[in-house]
């Protein structure tokens, strides 16, 4: 039984291309059992973020997904949750939250 599904939220974060900054953060969430996997719960997550971290390190893209790939200790394995050569920012799910995000 994984973790996501024993109600429990999960994150992975991941380094993709940015036309501007050249690199920026996407969180891919599994979200607690129950909630709504939507827009308002991604800025929800990145306000979360933007008041506790700089800025650069707040996520600009939140995708949401229904479990993380893991090895049997449970570490996420980043590397299998797209496809070899997708672009995760081109995934229909993804929420482009760039335009939030602000230097204080």
């Amino acid at each position: 039984m994984s973790a996501g599904s024993r109600g429990r939220a999960q994150v992975a974060v991941v380094a993709v291309h940015d036309e501007v900054r050249e690199e920026e953060v996407m969180a891919c969430v599994v979200p607690v059992a129950g909630a709504s996997a939507d827009l308002a719960l991604a800025e929800r997550l990145q306000d979360w973020s933007l008041k506790r971290l700089a800025y650069f390190k707040a996520p600009g893209w939140i995708l949401f997904v229904e479990r993380l790939p893991t090895t049997g200790t449970q570490k996420v394995q980043k590397t299998q949750i797209f496809p070899a050569g997708e672009d995760p920012r081109r995934h229909p799910a993804a929420l482009d939250l760039r335009d939030r995000k602000k230097r204080r």
